[in-house]
Protein backbone atom coordinates (compact mmCIF):
# COMPACT_ATOMS: atom_id res chain seq x y z
CA UNK A 1 0.00 0.00 0.00
CA UNK A 2 3.09 1.82 -0.35
CA UNK A 3 5.30 2.51 -3.58
CA UNK A 4 8.78 3.26 -4.55
CA UNK A 5 10.20 5.50 -7.20
CA UNK A 6 13.94 5.48 -9.44
CA UNK A 7 14.15 8.63 -11.46
CA UNK A 8 16.34 10.89 -12.80
CA UNK A 9 20.12 10.65 -13.16
CA UNK A 10 21.30 7.08 -11.81
CA UNK A 11 23.20 4.20 -12.81
CA UNK A 12 21.72 1.17 -12.44
CA UNK A 13 22.88 -1.86 -11.71
CA UNK A 14 23.72 -4.48 -14.29
CA UNK A 15 21.56 -7.19 -12.18
CA UNK A 16 18.57 -5.48 -10.00
CA UNK A 17 15.67 -7.40 -8.03
CA UNK A 18 12.50 -5.21 -7.53
CA UNK A 19 9.61 -6.59 -5.19
CA UNK A 20 6.08 -5.09 -5.11
CA UNK A 21 3.87 -6.41 -2.70
CA UNK A 22 0.12 -4.66 -2.16
CA UNK A 23 2.18 -1.17 -3.77
CA UNK A 24 4.07 0.09 -7.08
CA UNK A 25 7.31 0.27 -7.83
CA UNK A 26 8.73 2.68 -10.89
CA UNK A 27 11.81 2.28 -12.50
CA UNK A 28 12.61 5.35 -14.91
CA UNK A 29 15.51 4.85 -17.34
CA UNK A 30 14.85 7.62 -19.45
CA UNK A 31 18.14 9.55 -18.08
CA UNK A 32 19.39 6.51 -16.80
CA UNK A 33 23.03 6.07 -17.14
CA UNK A 34 22.26 1.82 -18.60
CA UNK A 35 25.57 0.07 -18.92
CA UNK A 36 26.71 -1.36 -22.00
CA UNK A 37 25.56 -4.95 -23.39
CA UNK A 38 22.60 -6.97 -21.19
CA UNK A 39 21.28 -6.21 -17.80
CA UNK A 40 18.86 -8.11 -15.90
CA UNK A 41 15.64 -6.56 -13.73
CA UNK A 42 14.36 -9.49 -11.71
CA UNK A 43 10.58 -8.67 -10.89
CA UNK A 44 8.20 -10.37 -8.34
CA UNK A 45 4.69 -8.40 -8.26
CA UNK A 46 2.44 -9.45 -5.48
CA UNK A 47 -1.36 -7.71 -5.70
CA UNK A 48 1.42 -4.86 -7.11
CA UNK A 49 2.43 -3.70 -9.48
CA UNK A 50 6.15 -2.24 -11.68
CA UNK A 51 6.05 0.09 -14.58
CA UNK A 52 9.70 0.33 -16.17
CA UNK A 53 10.35 3.47 -18.39
CA UNK A 54 12.77 3.15 -21.30
CA UNK A 55 14.11 5.55 -23.89
CA UNK A 56 13.62 5.03 -27.26
CA UNK A 57 16.44 2.49 -28.53
CA UNK A 58 16.81 0.21 -25.42
CA UNK A 59 16.01 -3.26 -26.12
CA UNK A 60 13.62 -5.06 -23.39
CA UNK A 61 13.30 -9.33 -23.34
CA UNK A 62 10.47 -10.21 -21.25
CA UNK A 63 9.94 -13.68 -19.52
CA UNK A 64 7.96 -14.29 -17.31
CA UNK A 65 4.64 -15.95 -15.29
CA UNK A 66 1.53 -13.79 -15.09
CA UNK A 67 -0.68 -15.74 -12.68
CA UNK A 68 -3.91 -13.33 -12.32
CA UNK A 69 -2.18 -10.68 -13.52
CA UNK A 70 -0.32 -9.26 -17.01
CA UNK A 71 2.71 -8.04 -18.46
CA UNK A 72 2.51 -5.41 -21.33
CA UNK A 73 6.09 -4.66 -23.12
CA UNK A 74 5.48 -1.70 -25.38
CA UNK A 75 9.45 -0.88 -25.84
CA UNK A 76 9.83 -3.97 -28.54
CA UNK A 77 8.32 -1.55 -31.16
CA UNK A 78 11.49 1.02 -30.23
CA UNK A 79 14.34 -1.86 -30.16
CA UNK A 80 17.85 -0.55 -31.90
CA UNK A 81 20.42 -2.92 -32.71
CA UNK A 82 23.43 -2.77 -30.73
CA UNK A 83 21.40 -0.87 -28.33
CA UNK A 84 21.99 -1.53 -24.48
CA UNK A 85 19.50 -4.80 -23.80
CA UNK A 86 17.50 -5.10 -20.41
CA UNK A 87 16.27 -8.52 -19.61
CA UNK A 88 13.37 -8.71 -17.62
CA UNK A 89 12.33 -11.86 -15.51
CA UNK A 90 8.96 -11.30 -14.05
CA UNK A 91 6.77 -13.06 -11.74
CA UNK A 92 3.22 -11.62 -10.79
CA UNK A 93 0.16 -12.71 -9.01
CA UNK A 94 -2.55 -10.59 -8.63
CA UNK A 95 -0.39 -7.89 -9.86
CA UNK A 96 1.05 -6.59 -13.55
CA UNK A 97 4.36 -5.53 -15.15
CA UNK A 98 4.44 -2.22 -17.69
CA UNK A 99 7.05 -1.56 -19.61
CA UNK A 100 7.06 2.05 -21.41
CA UNK A 101 8.75 3.76 -23.48
CA UNK A 102 9.39 7.34 -22.77
CA UNK A 103 10.07 9.83 -25.43
CA UNK A 104 12.40 12.46 -24.85
CA UNK A 105 11.05 16.15 -24.24
CA UNK A 106 10.26 18.79 -27.05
Amino acid sequence: MSGATRKGLWYPPKRMKVVAIMGGVDLDYSQAQIPPGVSTIDVFALMGGVDIFVPEGVNVEVTGIPIMGGIDNRATLYAKPGAPTIKVNVITVMGGLDIKVKKPKK
